[in-house]
């Protein structure tokens, strides 16, 4: 998917927000937002959970059709942020499909701005998967907000968009920034080689890897 204005504007309101988040909790990494397809499912739970690609950094991707306003794509940021406190800790808050979310997922989940409303739907399948923004939320986030808003219109042609890349083949390339191997994420050719999406620690645009390092596992985020 090429870098469109309006997938840069995210990327870049979505870091600006986890920026608040983490003057809050510094123990929160730093985060790469980027904007692609996900295999989230909607009839199961919406669950944007943190990929770690070092102990200091998550990626996170936004999915258009599924962030469809600035009050969902704020409640997925905030949903992620849980996930990486408890990951900090070292606590489960999932089962192990990451489909129910239990009470300690709530505990985290209200820490960083989320809250069971009225309207708020828990069942045995999701538990606290689909909490919303709780009281002061939306003055905190007020400014990305405001800024999401302005872009909501061209959402729904950004989602048309990534549907037609997904069918035409997306090809997913590593990429690096100047942090080295152990910053490497996986994003779209297209984005990787126009450097679309900088990383939040070194400022350097990612691009595609020139070499192959071997093979790591998953970083511990302790």
């Amino acid at each position: 998917m090429s870098a469109s204005p309006t997938a840069t504007g995210i990327s870049a309101i979505a870091s600006a927000a986890w920026g608040k988040l983490r003057d809050a909790h510094p123990r929160l990494p730093h985060v790469t937002a980027t904007l692609g397809r996900t295999r989230r499912s909607g009839r199961r739970h919406i669950c944007l959970a943190p990929q770690w690609t070092d102990k200091e950094q998550v990626l996170l991707t936004l999915d258009p059709r599924i962030e469809t306003s600035p009050e969902l794509a704020l409640q997925s940021l905030l949903h992620a942020a849980a996930h990486a406190l408890a990951d900090r800790d070292g606590v489960r808050t999932t089962n192990a499909t990451g489909t129910y979310h239990s009470g300690t997922f709530k505990e985290y989940a209200e820490k960083v701005g989320l809250a069971v409303l009225p309207s708020t739907v828990v069942d045995t399948t999701s538990g606290y998967a689909r909490m919303g923004l709780g009281r002061g939320t939306r003055n905190k986030f007020r400014a990305e907000l405001r800024a999401l808003q302005n872009l909501t219109p061209s959402l729904t042609e950004l989602a048309t968009e990534i549907d037609q890349s997904k069918a035409r083949g997306t090809v997913q390339v590593v990429a690096e920034c100047g942090c080295g191997p152990q910053f490497n994420v996986r994003l779209s050719k297209a984005a990787a080689e126009r450097g679309s999406v900088q990383c939040s620690v070194c400022g350097q645009a990612y691009a595609p890897r020139t070499q192959s390092p071997g093979r790591r596992g998953r970083p511990w985020p302790n």
